[in-house]
């Protein structure tokens, strides 16, 4: 199981954990394969303020995520078109299970010499016990799926 944080604006973090966002959308495919999120809400926040389970993950053309996904992305047509000008393939988390955190975790209060991820970053090895002990579904689907391992950066 590979975890990642990611960095998403307000906006659309905002709008996974009403429900509304049912998938995150990238240009670029992440070098390992993603099961589990944590939600580093950039902008006015720069707090870690949920997470969520990746059902599926899949490569495509702008042109056919937006016509299977447009529903679910919770982005107009036209910020879409200017996010993936110039991609040839983009990627879509499809979003399965989700859960914001009450409080959310400082990142520079909580995580050692913490660095906000431009895209997206691995979890750190060092950082684990931190997002186990608040996000108890972290060690769930540790234990639930059988992984025998977890993939830090």
């Amino acid at each position: 199981m590979s975890v990642a944080i990611l960095s998403i604006k307000k906006k659309f973090s905002d709008a996974i954990f009403s429900g509304t966002k049912r998938c995150e959308l990238r240009r670029s495919p992440f070098p390992k394969n993603i099961n589990f999120v944590i939600v580093y809400t950039s902008s006015d926040s720069g707090l870690i303020t949920g997470w969520f389970t990746v059902k599926t993950k899949l490569e495509l053309s702008p042109k056919e995520i937006w016509k299977r996904f447009s529903r679910e992305a919770y982005i107009e047509k036209d910020e879409f078109d200017k996010y993936y000008e110039g991609a040839g393939k983009g990627v879509c988390l499809v979003i399965d299970h989700y859960q914001q955190l009450n409080p959310p975790i400082d990142p520079s209060r909580e995580l050692e010499n913490f660095v906000a991820p431009q895209s997206f970053m691995y979890l750190k090895a060092s950082d684990w016990p931190i997002f186990e002990s608040r996000i108890p579904a972290l060690k769930e689907q540790t234990l639930e799926r059988h992984f025998g391992s977890i993939e830090y950066d």
